[in-house]
């Protein structure tokens, strides 16, 4: 019985802590004011993020907790219906326009994914887990 109640605190903290890192990697995408540079390295919470802005936000974090957040994509205004490419490009099919464009994070692209990363922030925030 004391095993079990020991397992279980520690499967909270554990579970606590990936939602915790979670929050902090979307919160740390959502500090940056320009993402113009390839490669970023981003200060949030005492800790280094290294972002290459030709790739998306899986590639950024690969968490678990983010990937349940993902999965919930329908409450999103702008999902395009493929999980694999969530975000819309805004002259080109979402797969397309993830291939054809050198920086995810800018214009109005960039503008679409950051608000794809406060959608899932708020899920995540909101004990959705």
């Amino acid at each position: 019985m004391i095993i079990n109640t020991i397992m279980d605190e520690y499967m909270y903290t554990t579970e606590s802590v990936k939602v915790l890192d979670s929050i902090n990697e979307l919160k740390a995408l959502l500090s940056v004011e320009d993402f113009s540079p390839e490669a970023l390295d981003i200060e949030y919470g005492g800790k280094t993020y290294s972002l290459d802005t030709s790739r998306g936000i899986c590639a950024f974090s690969q968490n678990l907790y983010f990937l349940i957040a993902y999965n919930n994509l329908n409450g999103w205004d702008k999902y395009t219906g493929d999980a694999g490419y969530p975000v819309q490009h805004p002259t080109l099919p979402s797969d397309k326009g993830f291939y054809a464009e050198d920086n995810l994070w800018v214009g109005e692209y960039g503008k679409n994914r950051l608000e794809l990363v406060a959608f899932l922030l708020k899920y995540l925030e909101n004990d959705n887990v």
